[in-house]
């Protein structure tokens, strides 16, 4: 009975499992990620720009429609990136009154770039001995070439 049981359960495994053919799917070449020309690392750069100026007017004016342009993705994700904007304004009023930012390094990661910024920010505080307390975070833009254009693929605060 046993073996039974087993040389059924052989079969079952086997007909289930059987062999499947894999077809090779062709390569849409507008959306595959090209790598970086010198020209591409200036317009990436700009747009790495852009997108952390926005962010900061964005974040201090507490407006989610000046970011907005630079997020790439449909209505219902739009609202859910709202509800993420305006949690990560109130995560960085924590920190106090963004006072600047810059550009600290581009990590080369072949087919993207990583751009890391450094985003200071002072507060005030009532205690006579620690007038103002400054703080800094690390935020990355990840930026890929797409159809020759840059485009934002990632962009978010970095967890130390």
């Amino acid at each position: 009975m046993k073996k039974i049981f087993i040389f059924i359960f052989a079969i079952i495994f086997f007909l289930t499992t059987g062999c499947s053919s894999v077809t090779a799917e062709s390569v849409n070449d507008k959306t595959a990620p090209q790598q970086f020309t010198q020209q591409d690392e200036k317009s990436g750069k700009a747009l790495a720009e852009k997108y952390i100026t926005a962010l900061v007017q964005s974040i201090q004016k507490n407006d989610f429609n000046i970011i907005a342009p630079y997020l790439q993705v449909d209505m219902l994700s739009m609202r859910q990136k709202k509800s993420i904007f305006n949690e990560m304004c109130k995560r960085f009023a924590l920190n106090g009154k963004i006072v600047s930012y810059s550009l600290l390094e581009v990590i080369d990661q072949t087919l993207c770039r990583d751009y890391i910024w450094k985003i200071d920010f002072e507060k005030q505080t009532s205690s006579a001995k620690l007038p103002t307390i400054r703080t800094s975070m690390l935020y990355t833009i990840r930026i890929v070439m797409g159809d020759k254009t840059p485009e934002i693929v990632r962009a978010r605060p970095i967890q130390l």
